[in-house]
């Protein structure tokens, strides 16, 4: 009988939905359900800016995001 075997993570297929955009800015704010939501923001213009994407994490993940964004900048894959 054969083992189940668990998804290598080099196996993982990465498909992107939307095409890179560079941010000219960012938000970082919170819910009251304690999630914590990250606003990417367009060039400003006439005293405002718009906000062209949004993601919402839990606490968990948002740590984890952190933790891989520092990684990545101190070990130069940026």
């Amino acid at each position: 009988m054969e083992k189940d075997r668990k998804e290598e993570p080099s196996q993982i297929i990465l498909k992107k939905s939307m095409p890179t955009f560079f941010p000219f800015g960012f938000s970082v704010g919170g819910t009251q359900d304690g999630m914590v939501v990250i606003n990417f923001l367009d060039q400003p213009g006439d005293g405002q800016q718009n906000i062209v994407a949004s993601v919402a994490l839990t606490q968990q993940r948002a740590k984890l995001f952190a933790e891989k964004l520092l990684s990545a900048i101190e070990n130069q894959h940026v």
